[in-house]
């Protein structure tokens, strides 16, 4: 495949892990406030951390757009789950 359908991959897979890494977040910190649970809160933080890491470590193996694509759609994908937070 050409860089520029890897590079679009990433900016989608960035999206969706964006969107994941931030929903995340939002319900280990609903957790550990309001359940009381920190270990649900420790397991949803380590899970951010992993498909994260993983998404990135992938994305710089393909090169230098796809690591762009995938901040890209990283930095979509928060700015997408901010505006939903809000709105709840």
């Amino acid at each position: 495949m050409t860089p520029l359908i890897w590079t679009i991959f990433a900016v989608l897979a960035g999206l969706v892990a964006g969107r994941l890494h931030f929903r995340a977040l939002r319900a280990g910190t609903d957790a550990l406030i309001r359940d009381g649970s920190p270990m649900r809160a420790l397991g949803l933080g380590a899970l951010r951390f992993g498909v994260t890491i993983g998404l990135f470590v992938l994305a710089a193996l393909m090169g230098v757009g796809p690591l762009a694509g995938a901040a890209l759609g990283f930095a979509l994908g928060r700015i997408w789950e901010l505006r939903r937070g809000r709105a709840i």
